[in-house]
């Protein structure tokens, strides 16, 4: 029992994850809304002009006795007959709507494989030529050649730029791998708590303070997910936090248990988002107007937003220009 049951989880979840199937049930939900809309109008007036013309024919009938039967068998012959007519439209309907779905859905599902396959592919060609032109140009900048200091800051630029194009071609990768799920027991705490550690370094060279709490509750708390992609959520996450919060500042990572959730919480006191950037945040490519100038793809967070969602958790962000930013993310808990 307790495998059919993990198996049945298992689809489901990869059933939830499929945007398409989703998007295809709620079309069909909608045009079957429609339908029953106007067959409820069309069956209410045909049964009400029905019965009016019913009660026209035997009005004239001497027994009233007589007329009454007559007159209930007659309303309760339209209405089997409404109902069953109904009921058949309805189904036939279900599939028709369900079929129309499909058809409507499929040249943009075409169109969103080829535009992930393209940008696979694109992402996977690019690997190779970038790590090349990074491992040249840092062998250059660690010769003992006579270079000026505007050569070495200009290739210093250069590799700044190359990290960022890496970095943007492995989010770009990541990002049109589509909705795969990979999901096993997990302590998130403690893949949160890694994430802090390995960023440890990052912060002493920034002269900032980065801390970590986890709630005992929190300790025990099993989710399912799959430790690389929800390593990579809270990675995103802490090293923005780190690079927009000023030497001297504070970034905190605490993790606490709910009743059904883990609410994993970062906050910093760095330069803060602006109440117009806010909304935008999540779409790829999109960086705030004071974040333009540093470093980063503008792809980070939308790809944390997609592997977030993949395991059904939600990401809220609260941010003020200059007052620091508050991230949290919840996931729910293995039941």
């Amino acid at each position: 029992m307790k495998k059919a049951w993990k198996h049945f989880e298992e689809w489901a979840i990869a059933l939830r994850s499929n945007i398409f199937v989703w998007t295809r049930i709620k079309l069909t939900a909608l045009y079957l809304l429609i339908i029953i809309l106007t067959l409820a109008i069309y069956s209410a007036a045909m049964y009400f002009s029905l019965i009016n013309n019913v009660r026209h024919e035997f009005v004239e009938t001497a027994d009233q006795v007589i007329r009454h039967q007559v007159y209930e068998a007659a309303v309760d012959h339209i209405q089997f007959q409404i109902i069953t007519i109904d009921i058949v439209i309805f189904l036939f309907a279900s599939i028709g709507s369900y079929i129309l779905a499909g058809v409507t859905l499929k040249p943009v599902k075409r169109s969103l494989e080829a535009q992930e396959a393209f940008s696979a592919d694109a992402s996977h060609e690019l690997r190779t030529p970038l790590a090349v032109m990074k491992t040249e140009i840092e062998v250059l900048l660690r010769s003992k050649e006579m270079l000026s200091e505007n050569v070495k800051n200009v290739l210093r630029s250069n590799l700044e730029e190359l990290n960022n194009l890496t970095t943007m071609t492995s989010d770009l990768l990541e990002l049109s791998r589509g909705k795969s799920v990979k999901a096993g027991p997990l302590i998130l705490s403690t893949i949160v708590q890694q994430q802090v550690s390995q960023l440890q370094g990052l912060a002493v060279q920034k002269k900032i303070e980065l801390s970590f709490t986890a709630s005992l509750a929190s300790k025990e708390a099993v989710i399912n997910g799959e430790k690389q992609a929800l390593g990579r959520i809270f990675k995103n996450i802490i090293a923005n936090a780190l690079t927009y919060t000023r030497e001297g500042g504070l970034v905190t990572v605490s993790v606490e248990r709910s009743y059904k959730d883990v609410l994993v919480t970062i906050v910093d006191n760095g330069i803060g988002i602006s109440e117009k950037d806010l909304p935008h945040i999540f779409k790829r490519f999109y960086k705030a107007d004071n974040a333009r100038s540093g470093s980063g793809t503008g792809l980070g967070l939308a790809l944390t937003k997609d592997i977030v969602e993949q395991y059904h958790g939600t990401i809220n962000i609260k941010s003020e220009l200059g007052n620091g930013t508050i991230v949290v993310v919840t996931l729910p808990v293995k039941q």
